[in-house]
């Protein structure tokens, strides 16, 4: 990214989707550091399916197995909705996920802070 991406994310709100609260908060923290502002921080499904329904957000970062269940319902309603997201995931599924969700960025952990934000920057101005 050229000289005036870094704080591409302004503005900008984000929902993130990840059940174990370390990395969680280190995304949070990431997404702050770079203009924008998390809408929800969700570390289970269901909550996640809620905030996806009704919530207002303008991208999303998914893990891929949240407690043990796929993200798939999330995904769905967010594809359904319009509203872009990126995969940020340790399974190796990015075949299988770039198939189901054409288009959507995979990105496998351990990730450095300046590919997600990449990522999330392509997802949004896709």
């Amino acid at each position: 990214m050229g000289a005036g991406s870094e704080r591409m994310l302004d503005e900008m709100t984000i929902l993130i989707v990840e059940d174990e609260a370390m990395i969680a908060c280190d995304l949070e923290d990431v997404v702050l550091v770079h203009g924008a502002k998390v809408a929800e921080l969700c570390l289970d499904l269901e909550s996640a399916m809620d905030v996806a329904r009704d919530g207002k957000f303008d991208a999303a970062i998914l893990d891929y197995n949240i407690g043990g269940k796929i993200v798939y319902p999330v995904a769905d309603i967010l594809w359904q909705r319009g509203i872009p997201f990126v995969f940020n995931t340790a399974i190796g599924e990015r075949e299988m996920l770039e198939q189901r969700y054409a288009g959507v960025e995979v990105c496998r952990k351990p990730i450095s802070d300046r590919e997600l934000i990449d990522a999330l920057e392509r997802a949004l101005h896709a």
